[in-house]
């Protein structure tokens, strides 16, 4: 009978050469499994890593936007310095804008197409993985059917064995005539019994590797492939995240460089001595230096004028005050 060849054919493959899963690890869906699991949970760790950037850029923004609403007054007076004060806190405001849009966009641009890669990918997963087991559970039960076909050629292939030494007992011993010949029927009958046999049992075998040929060489390598299909896509799609994360921060930073830009040009302009002469002119009153003093002019004067400073001004409360005291003393005398 032919016999049950449990060999396989050898995939040759080289360093540097596209390898595929279907034909290089046709043995191996295990850690196929385990692989694309894993590469589908470290999609889930970079979504959560950019989450937590974002939350980290929103709450830097809004840090930004206290300190600028707390501490950022700007004078109303025009002058050069206000104005330059004025757009060093402008700029920080926008700045810290332009990080709230980065969470924005990294949390819609990266984190919600890491998420429904997740979701894909594990879809595509368990359905290829599925397959494979419905696959292999299809040619567990040829593998059955021949096992028990074998199991019954060999009862029968032994019960020949025991006729046949039955027959050549008999003829060697002083037994009649048709007593040998019973055994030689018996024997013959039994003969044909396990030709039908090993003809059902060939056929099985037949069924299986048939089956075997189909499992190893179209269905699991199909199943395999698609799995290396999707977990390619997946590596790409992922990298393709990471790079619109990068692309995020390009555009903010080119508004975030003009502004810098913008600023250090104000700062550049700054002219002091402008603004020592507009403060000049805001508070000058235009009158003469006084000159020198003649004595024939002072002479019969009580006191020497002398230059003073202005006084502040008194609040209304202490005017009120000042008056009360005027009329306390003007009543004593």
């Amino acid at each position: 009978m032919a016999h049950c060849n449990f060999s396989y054919r050898q995939t040759n493959t080289m360093a540097g050469q596209e390898v595929a899963w279907g034909s290089a690890l046709w043995d191996q869906t295990d850690s196929v499994a385990q692989h694309t699991d894993e590469g589908i949970s470290f999609v889930n760790h970079v979504r959560t890593f950019v989450s937590k950037v974002a939350e980290v850029e929103r709450e830097y923004s809004a840090k930004l936007l206290a300190v600028c609403k707390q501490h950022g007054n700007v004078p109303q007076d025009q002058t050069q310095f206000n104005d330059t004060w004025k757009l060093v806190v402008t700029s920080i405001e926008r700045m810290a804008n332009q990080r709230d849009g980065i969470a924005t966009s990294l949390l819609t641009e990266v984190c919600q197409p890491l998420k429904d890669l997740v979701k894909t990918k594990t879809a595509e997963r368990q359905d290829q993985l599925k397959a494979i087991a419905a696959h292999s559970q299809e040619l567990g039960k040829e593998v059955q059917v021949y096992e028990k076909a074998k199991k019954h050629f060999d009862k029968i292939e032994k019960d020949v064995e025991t006729a046949k030494a039955n027959v050549q007992k008999i003829e060697r011993s002083e037994s009649t005539k048709k007593k040998a010949e019973a055994a030689r029927r018996d024997l013959s009958a039994k003969a044909k019994v396990c030709e039908e046999e090993e003809r059902v049992i060939e056929a099985a075998l037949g069924k299986l590797n048939a089956a075997r040929t189909n499992y190893f060489y179209n269905d699991l390598p199909a199943c395999l492939n698609a799995l290396q299909a999707a977990d390619e896509a997946r590596a790409k799609e992922t990298v393709d995240a990471m790079q619109q994360l990068v692309q995020c921060y390009k555009v903010a930073s080119v508004d975030e460089n003009q502004v810098l830009d913008t600023l250090a040009q104000k700062c550049s302009a700054f002219d002091a001595k402008a603004d020592s002469t507009l403060i000049a002119h805001r508070y000058t009153t235009r009158k003469p230096v006084p000159g020198d003093l003649v004595w024939s002019e002072i002479r019969d004067a009580d006191t020497v004028r002398r230059p003073r400073a202005s006084s502040p001004a008194v609040s209304p409360k202490m005017q009120r005050k000042q008056q009360h005291q005027e009329q306390q003393q003007q009543q004593q005398q």
